[in-house]
């Protein structure tokens, strides 16, 4: 028979959704007796199919003209925010590919796109990197997951699961749309960006991509404090000079110290050619390394050994400089 006025104002309001799930319907409609409700409508409305696992689910077309009709009931604002209260709901329960369509459908784009970060943080800290990667492939295009924190994080997955071509090439889009929009203003992120993609690059020996991104580093920090700051947590050093143990990026760490630029002012302003000559960079990594990785001698305190390891690292960068190409 014909559904009751409260039967048919309950249909129109789950109509949204798809699916269904009890649950989602029990905190949006406040009702208790969701599942009685839903089994109902099953019963007695035969575009109203019963999915199994506490989930139901409209058929399309019965769908589209319900949801038409809630539409024209609530009004262009109230619509929006039903779909808001309905994508609250489901976020609350863990359903987030639906909350995520309805803000979208509700054109929130701005909450969507937190809704997708913050999933992406968690499972980028819980991993493992698969569901990371398989989040972001189930994302729609309205999400661009190509710049800003959602690329690092991309990145960051695929670097779990030794993918760093395909991370660099995530990192390098990017810092590509950055530069084109202005829109991404953290300077710290940007420059975590580059330092990134100069690590990633030593690291299957692309050296002059590397340090072209280290230059990079140093325009987006021109005082060096961050790349100062960072190397104590990537590489670490312990407080007699040593390196602390397990820190294989250790010498990839040290080649991001833009202070190695900044003391060599000179050779950059050769026409920055030192950045093309690969024999002069490793000589100048070489005794960094020596200089952070061995104990002051007595005397010299540890800030002004590394100093002095700073200005003797520019040495060859400074010589290398003013060589020719085919001295290299």
């Amino acid at each position: 028979g014909e559904l009751g006025p409260e039967l048919q104002d309950a249909l129109r309001r789950i109509a949204p959704l798809d699916p269904i799930p009890v649950d989602l319907v029990a905190r949006a409609l406040g009702r208790f007796d969701a599942g009685n409700l839903l089994a109902t409508l099953a019963s007695r409305v035969p575009f109203v199919v019963d999915e199994g696992e506490s989930t139901y689910r409209c058929h399309r077309l019965f769908r589209e003209v319900l949801v038409e009709k809630l539409r024209a009931e609530l009004g262009a604002a109230g619509w929006r925010e039903w779909l808001r209260h309905l994508a609250a709901s489901a976020r609350d329960l863990g359903h987030v590919e639906q909350a995520l369509a309805l803000l979208l459908a509700a054109d929130d784009t701005r909450a969507a796109e937190a809704l997708v970060l913050g999933r992406a943080r968690m499972l980028h800290e819980r991993g493992p990197a698969d569901d990371l990667e398989r989040f972001f492939a189930s994302l729609p295009a309205a999400i661009d997951s190509s710049r800003g924190e959602l690329a690092d994080l991309r990145a960051e997955g695929l670097i779990a699961q030794g993918r760093h071509r395909e991370a660099i090439g995530v990192l390098e889009e990017a810092a590509r749309k950055a530069d084109v929009s202005r829109d991404d203003a953290d300077t710290p992120r940007v420059a975590g960006r580059y330092r990134k993609l100069a690590e990633l690059n030593f690291q299957i020996g692309r050296t002059r991509e590397g340090m072209r991104w280290l230059r990079q580093t140093g325009d987006t920090d021109p005082d060096g404090q961050q790349a100062i700051s960072e190397l104590e947590q990537i590489v670490p050093i312990a407080r007699n000079g040593r390196q602390a143990p397990g820190s294989r990026e250790g010498l990839m760490a040290l080649a991001s110290l833009e202070g190695l630029r900044r003391v060599s002012a000179t050779a950059g302003a050769l026409g920055n050619l030192w950045a093309a000559r690969p024999l002069g960079v490793a000589l100048s990594l070489a005794l960094l390394a020596w200089f952070f990785l061995t104990s002051a001698p007595a005397g010299l305190s540890h800030e002004a050994y590394r100093a002095l390891g700073l200005l003797v690292a520019a040495l060859p960068l400074l010589v290398f400089s003013v060589l020719g190409d085919h001295l290299i």
